[in-house]
């Protein structure tokens, strides 16, 4: 091999290496089964190959002999199918990437739907640009191969190099016109995917002999894997914050003045008509106390149990002020699995609060649980007067809200919350934990 070609050589197999590495970080990382990270291993598989064929074309070139002339013919056309199939893959997941991004959009008027159009003719283009190079293997006009094995440039190559142009004008244009759903990091590493390897192939096109291409799209995808990485990892230290934050809300609503004042004045009254009872009493107070205090450490889900002991605490109290008009009845059939702290109560205060509580005469509250193929199911069910779940309740108190439950359960077990509730019939909430697949 010449210098040249030595010089092609080493960048080639730097970039595999580097790529082996980008693609070990996210073999171990949390989120490599997500769809978007498939599609960005792709993209690495078919850089890497890009490479590889590459060198192996050189290697081969010049080489007499039937293995050397398959090898070098074989090895330039994967070569090049490789960085069209890379160029594919990226529309893919720019398409991919900015649906997720508008999925967290919070206004509306601003949403604009991804087109599937520019990836489709984008991927219509790259696969004609395919079909030509398999019609250049058995008449020449973009790259030959002489008797001498060498590789030679034909009149026509720029038209291997206009497919790749094509994508990456595509790429420019939803990167402009999706701009608002990216941060500005981001923004700037997908751009360098679109102006590196337009730069190499423009230099590629003139310039004969240094092979630049692969080089750019290397650095373009580690560029665009690190910069995703830091936002991504932000995103999350800031959700953790907001579950911190979330945690916070919960224990303070459940500790405020009006709750605190029924409370000890029920305990106040028992004391001297009842002190045994008023010693219960200030039992499940002091409990109830404690498990809100301990669900600002929790991190992860807990017991059933955990949660269905505080619930018990809670209604103990409860029954205690409204005594008759307050029947409680548990079903619980299982308690083998875990929960977000503070998920359940919240539902069964609002049974309490704004079921039985506002009807003439009171009503039930039933707390049941049970495991069927999709997993463990709790109900929370009331015959009070019904209440809009959506729609928050002007009573003086700070409510952490079924938006806020909902957010918790997902993000910590997946678990979906459901609540249908009926004017004067009552209200149903449904919490569905998703078992382990067998």
């Amino acid at each position: 091999m010449s210098p040249v070609q030595y010089i092609n050589a080493s960048f080639q197999i730097w970039g595999c290496v580097l790529t082996a590495i980008v693609m070990i970080c996210i073999a171990v990382g949390r989120n490599h089964h997500s769809r978007e990270y498939k599609i960005y291993r792709r993209m690495l598989i078919y850089n890497m190959g890009a490479m590889l064929f590459d060198v192996f074309a050189l290697l081969f070139r010049g080489h007499l002999g039937i293995l050397p002339s398959v090898g070098v013919r074989v090895s330039n056309f994967v070569a090049f199918s490789c960085n069209y199939l890379i160029l594919t893959a990226f529309l893919k997941y720019l398409t991919g990437f900015i649906s997720t991004k508008q999925l967290n959009q919070t206004t509306p008027a601003n949403k604009r739907n991804v087109a599937e159009l520019p990836f489709m003719i984008v991927r219509l283009v790259l696969e004609l640009a395919l079909i030509i190079l398999v019609i250049n293997l058995f008449y020449p006009f973009i790259y030959s191969i002489d008797s001498n094995n060498i590789y030679h440039r034909e009149p026509y190559f720029w038209l291997s190099l206009v497919p790749g142009a094509i994508g990456i004008t595509v790429a420019a244009i939803m990167l402009i016109y999706y701009r608002q759903y990216f941060e500005r990091q981001e923004y700037i590493a997908f751009w360098t995917y679109c102006l590196f390897p337009l730069v190499a192939l423009i230099f590629q096109n003139f310039i004969y002999g240094i092979s630049l291409l692969n080089l750019a799209s290397t650095t373009s995808l580690v560029i665009v894997f690190v910069f995703v990485q830091a936002q991504q990892g932000r995103r999350l230290a800031e959700q953790e914050q907001e579950l911190t934050q979330s945690r916070i809300s919960i224990m303070l609503s459940q500790i405020q003045p009006h709750f605190l004042y029924n409370s000890l004045n029920t305990i106040r009254y028992l004391c001297v008509k009842d002190p045994e009872e008023a010693q219960r009493a200030i039992d499940n107070f002091s409990s109830y106390l404690r498990c809100n205090l301990d669900s600002l450490k929790r991190t992860t889900p807990v017991p059933f149990d955990t949660e269905l002991e505080h619930v018990r605490n809670y209604l103990a109290l409860e029954k205690m002020r409204f005594d008759d008009e307050l029947n409680i009845v548990y079903d619980i059939k299982t308690t083998a699995f875990m929960i977000p702290a503070l998920t359940v109560q919240p539902l069964v205060e609002n049974a309490v609060k704004y079921g039985v509580g506002k009807k003439v005469g009171g009503g039930t509250v039933v707390i049941a649980t049970e495991e069927n193929k999709g997993g463990y199911v709790i109900t929370v069910t009331d015959d009070g007067n019904g209440y809009d779940p959506e729609v928050r309740q002007e009573d003086g108190r700070t409510h952490i809200g079924i938006d806020n439950v909902r957010a918790r359960l997902k993000a910590m077990c997946n678990a979906e919350l459901t609540i249908v509730s009926e004017p004067c019939k009552g209200t149903v909430a449904t919490i569905l934990v998703p078992g382990k697949k067998q």
